[in-house]
């Protein structure tokens, strides 16, 4: 597994891997990113749903987060997932990338004003007006239908509009939610 991580960084670094065997795939992944030509800075890892991720795909990341130039660390990891990752990295095989943790964030379910302002933020982010595009009352049977999940408000908002667009209307109603 963990060489699959590998292969799939070193494809994005411009490397052609078809041709190292895959215990060199490492080395080759140290090679591309302690080059200097690559960016000053080093190279940000971006790991979504994580606690989907076998526990050596997670100490691949951690073991390239220890790739240094001058003294430099040269890859970052952000590391997102459910709360299953905790689970993950509660584990004590777990206890190298657990320590590595500079911050952890928790998303938590938004409250009703906290929906209805994102709903609206969104939308106004969009070009368009609240107001004239999604009732306050369909706002409130997101807020229900999705318990306030951020993810979950914005699937379901996306599909109010595709069903409000096939049924022609401009305005999303609670109907629409429904």
């Amino acid at each position: 597994m963990s060489a699959t991580f590998y292969r799939h960084l070193l494809h994005h670094l411009d490397v052609d891997f078809e041709s190292i065997p895959e215990g060199d795939l490492q080395l080759a992944l140290v090679d591309r990113v302690r080059d200097a030509q690559l960016t000053e800075r080093g190279l940000l890892v971006l790991v979504d749903e994580a606690q989907s991720m076998p526990a050596e795909v997670l100490e691949a990341i951690r073991m390239t987060t220890n790739i240094m130039l001058d003294g430099r660390p040269r890859v970052y990891a952000v590391i997102s997932g459910g709360p299953k990752l905790d689970e993950t990295l509660a584990l004590p095989a777990m206890e190298p990338l657990t320590q590595r943790v500079a911050a952890r964030c928790y998303l938590h379910p938004l409250k009703s004003q906290e929906t209805r302002e994102s709903v609206r933020e969104s939308i106004s982010g969009c070009g368009a007006n609240p107001d004239e595009t999604i009732s306050d009352e369909a706002i409130a049977a997101v807020h229900h239908a999705c318990s306030g999940v951020p993810r979950l408000i914005n699937q379901l908002v996306t599909c109010a509009i595709d069903v409000a667009a096939e049924a022609n209307e401009v305005r999303i109603t609670d109907t629409i939610i429904d």
